[in-house]
């Protein structure tokens, strides 16, 4: 099933970037979705990985 292949392939990044969010921030993967509506959550996300995390590397 070629087809198949072509859209697991396209599908397998951002599978994987939601599965290592939900592993790196220990949220479960059935409470993603509300992880993704606090916006609390998110901006002390964003800060650390993007701003914090730099900064000290």
């Amino acid at each position: 099933m070629p087809a198949a292949g072509s859209v697991l392939e396209h599908l397998l990044w951002p599978v994987l970037g939601l599965m290592l969010y939900a592993t790196f921030t220990l949220v479960p993967l059935n409470h993603l979705r509300d992880a993704f509506r606090d916006g609390r959550f998110l901006a002390a996300a964003v800060l650390g990985n993007f701003v914090l995390i730099p900064i000290l590397a």
